[in-house]
């Protein structure tokens, strides 16, 4: 009895999926995937290490309409990626544009390193 149960549900919850209308709705299929990829390159601002794309969060989900209201408005990705980072600032972007900011973040490591280096070897 309880096996049948389970197994009408199973049917109940694969046909409701399979129904289930999208939550946004696209022009075309080009915006639909240029969409789901640019999403997964902004960062979510409270999990920190996952894109809106796999986040849950509700800041994630007002984010993700955001950019599909700019989307659909004609907004470039610059123009997009501008209004977030006006907003959130560069962290917002899991790829953030080179400027001397970002250099210092990836030499001064190096140059620590190097240093270290130097002076283990000036040493003996």
């Amino acid at each position: 009895m309880l096996a049948q149960l389970l197994r009408h549900l199973n049917i109940i919850v694969l046909i409701s999926v399979c129904y289930a209308s999208p939550l946004y709705e696209f022009n075309s299929f080009e915006q639909e995937q240029h969409y789901y990829e640019y999403i997964g390159h902004i960062r979510c601002l409270v999990c920190q290490n996952e894109s809106i794309k796999d986040s849950n969060a509700p800041l994630a989900s007002q984010l993700r309409s955001v950019i599909y209201e700019q989307m659909l408005a004609g907004n470039d990705d610059e123009t997009i990626n501008a209004f977030l980072e006006e907003r959130y600032g560069a962290f917002v972007n899991y790829k953030p544009e080179a400027n001397g900011l970002t250099s210092m973040l990836w030499f001064i490591p190096l140059l620590l390193f190097f240093g270290y280096l130097f002076r283990l070897f000036v040493r003996k």
